[in-house]
């Protein structure tokens, strides 16, 4: 029979397990986006139903949330990716002021959702896990419709899920946001080869 810490150990390190599996899926994930395979999709789902656990248990208020949305987006992006099969979706662009619209409706909204939320975390960083929850779902929709700015979104976003990870000792997690960050860079460049004359 486990005492209270030896079975605390064994969680912590399914934690870390969970946290490997769900890394190397969305390493998976972002490889195969850059290559603009629906396969992508399929990594992100599992990933994302993986990072739920691991969130959860780091005491992240938001970011299971944010896991469970994406899981749901990746069903969107597989099917819009498959229905376009025959006759896929052209890369293209949002638009700067519908870029710039967005970031201020984020800020705006995110101030009084971590005003209400602060009694339910201890994160010093409750903005940050607020503004990248709101903010990722978009970057993933730009994503799903092959916008070529999603990777710019990305860019921003994985420079703050660094700090945010690091903070909750999600070290594994906050070495895959460096990895996205290169990755985004990749994919930015490999879409804008990409874009139609």
């Amino acid at each position: 029979m486990h005492d209270g810490s030896e079975r605390r150990m064994m969680d912590i390190g399914l934690m870390r397990v969970l946290e490997i599996l769900a890394v190397a899926l969305g390493v998976a994930y972002v490889l195969l986006a850059i290559r603009r395979h629906v396969s992508c999709w399929i990594a992100a789902y599992i990933g994302s139903g993986l990072f739920v656990v691991v969130f959860v248990d780091a005491g992240l208020v938001f970011q299971p949330w944010l896991q469970v949305f994406y899981m749901a987006m990746a069903v969107y992006g597989y099917l819009k990716w498959r229905s376009g099969a025959k006759n896929p979706a052209r890369l293209g662009y949002w638009g700067w002021r519908n870029n710039l619209l967005a970031a201020a409706i984020l800020l705006a909204v995110s101030v009084p959702v971590t005003i209400a939320a602060r009694p339910y975390s201890d994160s010093p960083l409750l903005f940050i896990d607020v503004i990248t929850a709101l903010a990722a779902p978009l970057a993933t929709f730009m994503q799903a419709r092959k916008y070529i700015g999603n990777w710019i979104w990305w860019m921003a976003l994985d420079s703050i899920y660094v700090l945010l990870y690091l903070e909750r000792g999600l070290h594994y997690t906050a070495a895959l946001s460096l990895l996205y960050l290169g990755l985004a860079w990749s994919g930015y460049r490999a879409w804008r080869k990409a874009l139609p004359a």
